[in-house]
This record gives C-alpha cells, sequence and structure tokens, in this order.
C-alpha cells in the first residue's frame, strides 16, 4: 500500500485492521495476518512515524485555530455556507468577514478535512451532517432562501 498520510488514515476510517507497505517482507505478512485473524490491529512500522507525525500536525493544526481565532463554529459556518453553493465572497459578505480571511479558513479547511478542493468540502459536510445542522439552518434561512431564488 501507498505511505502517504491521507491513504493511512483513510484505510483506518474506513474500518481496516492492517496496513502493509507493499514492499512487506512474507515476515512481515504472515505477522500481520496473524494479529489481525486475533482481532488486533497491525500496521508496518514505517507507518507509525506517518501516523506520530500526523497526530502532531493535527495538534499543532489545532493550536493554530485557537490562537488565530479559527474557532470551530466559524468552520462549521464556513463548511454549512459552502455546502449551500455560496462562493468565497459570498460567505465574507454573510460572515462580515474580508474574502482574504474565508480563503484562509478555505484552505484550513481542506487541510483539516483531507479535502482537494470544493467539491471534497462538500463531501465533508454532508457525510458528518454539517449540511443538514438545525442551528445553522435557522441561523442563516435567509442565505438559503436567497440561494434558492437563484436557482
Amino acid at each position: 500500500m501507498s505511505d502517504d498520510v491521507r491513504s493511512v488514515t483513510r484505510m483506518f476510517e474506513n474500518g481496516a485492521s492492517g496496513y502493509l507497505l507493499k514492499n512487506a517482507a512474507t515476515e512481515e505478512i504472515e505477522i500481520a495476518i496473524r494479529k489481525v485473524l486475533n482481532g488486533e490491529q497491525y500496521f508496518a512500522k514505517e507507518i507509525s512515524g506517518i501516523l506520530l507525525n500526523h497526530v502532531n500536525s493535527i495538534n499543532l493544526n489545532k493550536d493554530k485555530y485557537e490562537e488565530s481565532g479559527f474557532h470551530k463554529q466559524r468552520i462549521r459556518e464556513i463548511i454549512f455556507l459552502i455546502s449551500q453553493e455560496l462562493k468565497s465572497a459570498e460567505i465574507a459578505k454573510v460572515l462580515s468577514l474580508s474574502d482574504r480571511t474565508i480563503d484562509d479558513y478555505r484552505v484550513e479547511i481542506l487541510k483539516t478535512t483531507f479535502s482537494r478542493n470544493t467539491a471534497g468540502i462538500v463531501k465533508y459536510a454532508i457525510s458528518n451532517n454539517i449540511d443538514q445542522d438545525s442551528d445553522l439552518r435557522r441561523k442563516f434561512k435567509n442565505v438559503i432562501a436567497q440561494n434558492a431564488a437563484f436557482k
């Protein structure tokens, strides 16, 4: 398998019990199979470094959010508004923020949701029910109604 953080984290998020690199030796494959059959998890030792770096980067990003004002609720609002097909300039106007601030949020949202583009953010919003959040729907009901009128 691939050794990039996206592939590794995706596999575990999707319920994988083990992870081997494609250059794994026969002995390692046998050990992995035995462990997984016994209900344990197994991942190649090279993967532990990748996972540790990933966890550390999440913690650094978390600290950065808290220090720079990237609050969870604001991020949820922006993800919600993206899922409602608003453009960055429209989101900036609705939230009384600058276009640049919205662009900064978008970059951070792409990183933290492991998305490659806006479609990935929308997919994240749907899979985490952010697009259906009743509080956000109430808060932005006028925006949703206006947006629906343009369709």
